[in-house]
């Protein structure tokens, strides 16, 4: 099971499936919505840190040691993007599945929540002109962001960032402390 978890790929197979499984729990269990982004932040870290440790682990068992040249940070950086970018990618099919198949009728439902409020507020306003317009432009806007097609191409551009943001960081704190790479020494 140890050697499961040195490739970077089983890394990010190992939490996307764990993902999923917390959105149906978040589902089923009808947890607050807010939630749903602390686990994509931790998986995804992990995954950037599982990709430049593979790496790492990859030039010390064909002794390429090129770490410590200005092309071995690029070398780190993509090693750090190319498993979350598979990552992001499979879990934005995911997304546009669960919003298109599973559960289609969970942003129908926050839409009519939201023009509920928005109604409910409007009665105790002066202009119902105002307050019309309001909703008028409220479908607008959420016939275009809360479809599964548009919600998934979000996330995939959000955790595409995400992890190029993560491995930006993470590469430069690596570089000056080796050592939080974990990699035991060889002399």
């Amino acid at each position: 099971m140890k050697r499961f978890f040195l490739k970077s790929i089983n890394v990010a197979v190992a939490s996307l499936f764990l993902l999923i499984l917390f959105r149906f729990a978040m589902d089923t269990f009808q947890l607050d919505w807010g939630l749903r982004i602390y686990p994509l932040l931790l998986f995804v870290l992990l995954i950037v840190y599982a990709g430049i440790r593979s790496n790492r682990l990859k030039q010390i068992e064909k002794d390429e040691i090129i770490i410590h040249t200005d092309f071995g940070f690029v070398i780190d950086f993509k090693a750090a993007l190319r498993p979350s970018a598979l990552f992001a990618l499979v879990y934005s099919l995911f997304v546009w599945v669960f919003h298109s198949f599973l559960n289609p009728l969970l942003f129908l439902n926050m839409i009519e929540d939201q023009k509920q409020a928005i109604i409910l507020e409007g009665i105790n306003h002066d202009n119902q002109q105002e307050v019309d317009a309001l909703l008028a432009s409220f479908e607008r806007f959420a016939d275009f962001v809360f479809s599964p097609l548009n919600w998934a191409t979000f996330t995939l551009f959000g955790l595409i960032f995400l992890s190029f943001f993560y491995s930006l960081i993470l590469v430069a704190f690596i570089r000056k402390f080796p050592q939080l790479l974990l990699i035991p020494s060889s002399k």
